[in-house]
């Protein structure tokens, strides 16, 4: 049998732009600086309005890396590593700021903007990956040790090493 969803009131009248789940964590993205964090699967929800980056489009990406939430869009990167409360930028590395792409892997970061940038956890700094060239619109699937690259015109697979 079918189960039939249940309708969350703190989502009525918004328009939601990202979400992303780990574990029991789900945060959500909506329209405007808000995100919504839930620690238990979504039983309850905290509303954060001090969000640095306006989820306005579907160009803002939102993941989550054991305790920490990162943002990025068309502003580059940003993380919280209190469920929210506050935010710092991390974009130490990055040649470009318009960010198509981000993903976790087990050991790092991978974004894409006019190249594949990589980071530790911590997003301290990024390094462009060598010969990932401009691949600009671009989206990433990391599965396992293996990047997937999609562009306007090519798919690529490289390890992530």
């Amino acid at each position: 049998a079918k189960s039939e969803g249940t309708l969350l009131p703190e989502f009525m009248n918004q328009n939601v732009f990202h979400l992303e789940a780990h574990g029991n964590r789900i945060v959500v993205g909506v329209g405007g600086s808000k995100i919504y964090v839930s620690n238990n699967r979504g039983s309850t929800w905290t509303s954060r309005a001090n969000v640095p980056i306006e989820f306005n489009d579907f160009n803002t990406r939102l993941i989550i890396s054991n305790n920490l939430i990162f943002i990025a869009s068309t502003a580059g990167v940003w993380f919280s590593a209190d469920d929210g409360i506050t935010w710092q930028q991390k974009n130490t590395g990055l040649d470009n700021l318009f960010v198509s792409d981000i993903r976790t892997t087990e050991e790092s970061i991978v974004l894409v903007s006019d190249k594949v940038y990589v980071s530790t956890l911590d997003a301290e700094t990024w390094v462009a990956r060598p010969g990932s060239g401009s691949i600009a619109g671009s989206f990433i699937a990391a599965q396992q040790e293996d990047l997937i690259i999609g562009g306007f015109d090519k798919v690529t697979r490289s390890r992530n090493n």
